[in-house]
C-alpha cells in the first residue's frame, strides 16, 4: 500500500459587509461567500488560491491500525489459552484497550 499524507490548505475568500470587524459575520454569510468564489474560481486560480500546504503528516491506513489491535489480541489469547499469561487486571485491560481500539477503527471505514 501507498503511503498516504494528510494535507492542510487554506482558501482564500471575502466578502463585503457593515461591520468593519467582522464580529458580526455569521457562518451563513461566510458559507455563501465561500461557495460563491468556489464556483467563480477556475481550476488554476484554486490552485494558486490554496498555495502550498501549511500542514502535512503521514496517514496511518485505519486497515493497518485494526490488524495491529487484533494481532496484539489474538496473542494475548493464546497467551491465556496456553497458560503463559498471569491473568491480572492489567492484561485484561490491554487486551479490551486493543478490542476497543480496533472496533472504533471499524467504526471509522463503516457508513
Amino acid at each position: 500500500m501507498k503511503t498516504r499524507f494528510n494535507l492542510a490548505f487554506s482558501f482564500g475568500s471575502s466578502l463585503e459587509h457593515h461591520d468593519a470587524t467582522g464580529e458580526h459575520v455569521t457562518a451563513s454569510l461566510l458559507r455563501s461567500a465561500i461557495l460563491r468564489k468556489l464556483a467563480a474560481t477556475a481550476d488554476t486560480e484554486l490552485v494558486e488560491n490554496c498555495g502550498a500546504p501549511f500542514d502535512t503528516y503521514e496517514v496511518t491506513p485505519v486497515a493497518d491500525e485494526m490488524r495491529d489491535a487484533l494481532t496484539r489480541l489474538v496473542a494475548s489469547c493464546e497467551e491465556a489459552l496456553d497458560g503463559r499469561w498471569d491473568r491480572t487486571d492489567d492484561g485484561f485491560e490491554a487486551m479490551r484497550d486493543d478490542a476497543e481500539l480496533a472496533l472504533s477503527k471499524l467504526d471509522e471505514v463503516q457508513p
